[in-house]
């Protein structure tokens, strides 16, 4: 799929690897953060059934992208493309993006239109 930069300019192979990267990192460093989070919620560190769901590491995965997209401007694979490119239905990715918000408590507004401040009666 082609898209382009908000600067009218296609995105070069070392600018994807960036934006890969980024995904990853704040992948991985959210998926932390969940985890600690339930541990503390349910006294235990047993998260077998959370770190075995495919639909939950995949909408944690768009939440992530979201974030990264929306930072580098690239309104063509933004809401609901990444969604629909994970294969996840948007009420898992918004059952995850709550609990994504709740423990970065940073990326409110940029993992989806429905999160931005004004915007809950769109989906309503």
């Amino acid at each position: 799929m082609l898209f382009l930069h908000d600067s009218g300019v296609l995105p070069n192979g070392e600018f994807c690897d960036k934006l890969r990267r980024s995904v990853l990192d704040i992948f991985y460093k959210s998926l932390h953060k969940l985890l600690d989070s339930e541990t503390s919620r349910l006294q235990t560190n047993r998260h077998h059934a959370l770190l075995s769901n495919k639909t939950f590491h995949a909408s944690l995965f768009a939440c992530c992208a979201e974030v990264v997209l929306h930072t580098h401007l690239c309104t063509d694979l933004k809401f609901p493309h990444v969604v629909n490119a994970c294969g996840i239905d948007v009420f898992d990715f918004l059952k995850v993006t709550e609990s994504f918000i709740k423990c970065s408590g940073r990326f409110q507004g940029a993992c989806c239109p429905a999160c931005s401040p004004g915007t809950q009666n769109r989906w309503q």
